[in-house]
């Protein structure tokens, strides 16, 4: 198929010469917001391969009054914000924001479908090209650059059939990764209940209650820095499957010796304090329980370290995955969502005995193993799907 004397390259510029991103209506006009019908995509959305849904609404006045711009059915997403290279495939009538780009190619020559693939499996080259520095980022010129290879629409129809295949199994593994969730709460309400309700009247409180010292927020360092070292935790790592950071994937770099203070302890929590992943990418908690491996933690994570007298760390971070925690979580938004230190530190929980709490850590601990083994698995998946990807393209 590759070697096909078919197959043509241009820039997505060439390919969609009108290709633009959106905006955001101001957030102090609650008339753009309120009850808002549009669908509005930002980069928390394009975690999403296809797009049924949105996070968050717009109203007709808050799409004529801003630069939020509406795409159709059938156009592909990108982001270009923070997470760079994200894409999905609009399946329903959306604005968009600035932190995306709308493409809608010619389908005469290019499916919508087959520039969703491609763009994914050239995702490492796009974040390579990015800008340097902690948000990596890319505008309307450089996206225009990007350039496309794709073959006549019989071979683009075959090549979809198989991503597609790929497409199903990442979708099951996810399901697996769901009912892990699902267990992982379940024995959290099983042993405490509904923390909404508290049945059983346990004592109420803040995080600051049961903090040593105080919050720590992570370590900024120039990519240049990056490559080899420490491991280091970013948000993508803080999983909202299961309780504990697994130390699998990380990337590294060099510390010195002042930066040594960014080590984790064991049962140090971790806390995602920023994220283009919305509301659900912040405030999520992974407890470190390894002190053989030496890891720190990067800017947009703040490190929190327990009375373990008081709180079971296990306990702790699975509390603020329940819906109850969730909903009651005040997030900052913007470019990036975001919760500030004395939001976490005055964030409430329950304090059932600690004994309890232990038996429930015991309990969490065997849950994770089986989310370490899907983890595991999960890696093995990517790598078939890459393997794949470059027969195709």
């Amino acid at each position: 198929m590759k070697n096909s004397k078919i197959w043509v390259e241009e820039t997505l510029g060439n390919i969609d010469p009108n290709l633009s991103t959106g905006g955001t209506p101001r957030r102090e006009r609650p008339e753009y917001w309120e009850n808002g019908t549009i669908p509005w995509v930002k980069v928390s959305d394009t975690s999403q391969r296809f797009i049924s849904e949105t996070e968050e609404y717009i109203t007709e006045k808050g799409l004529t009054e801003s630069n939020a711009k509406k795409f159709p059915k059938g156009s592909v997403i990108m982001s270009i914000i923070g997470t760079i290279g994200n894409v999905s495939l609009l399946e329903i009538d959306s604005a968009i924001s600035q932190s995306v780009i709308g493409i809608q190619p010619d389908k005469k020559k290019l499916l919508p479908e087959y520039l969703l693939y491609y763009i994914d499996f050239k995702k490492n080259q796009i974040n390579d090209e990015s800008q340097r520095g902690t948000h990596k980022n890319m505008n309307t010129p450089m996206v225009k650059d990007i350039k496309i290879r794709y073959p006549g629409i019989p071979f683009q129809e075959k090549t979809l059939k198989i991503c597609y295949n790929i497409t199903k199994l990442k979708k099951n593994r996810q399901i697996t990764y769901d009912l892990s969730k699902k267990l992982l709460l379940t024995t959290f309400l099983s042993f405490f209940g509904d923390p909404a309700l508290n049945k059983q009247n346990w004592d109420s409180g803040i995080l600051r209650d049961v903090m040593i010292g105080k919050l720590q927020n992570g370590l900024y360092k120039n990519e240049k820095f990056y490559g080899k070292g420490t491991k280091i935790a970013w948000v993508e790592n803080i999983s909202d499957v299961g309780s504990q950071l697994i130390l699998e994937n990380l990337k590294k770099l060099q510390l010195d010796d002042v930066e040594k203070k960014y080590l984790l302890k064991k049962n140090d929590i971790l806390i995602t304090r920023s994220s283009h992943l919305g509301k659900r990418g912040v405030g999520v908690m992974n407890v470190f329980d390894d002190p053989t491996e030496e890891v720190c933690f990067e800017s947009h994570i703040m490190r929190m370290s327990p009375n373990t007298k008081k709180i079971n760390p296990y306990y702790l971070v699975t509390y603020f995955k329940t819906q109850y925690a969730r909903d009651n979580l005040y997030v900052k938004h913007g470019n990036m969502t975001s919760i500030d230190q004395p939001e976490v530190e005055n964030l409430t929980l329950l304090f059932p005995p600690i004994e309890l709490q232990n038996k429930f850590g015991e309990a969490a601990k065997k849950i994770q193993k089986l989310i370490n083994k899907q983890y595991l698995s999960d890696g093995s998946l990517k790598n078939l799907e890459q393997s794949i990807y470059h027969k195709l393209f």
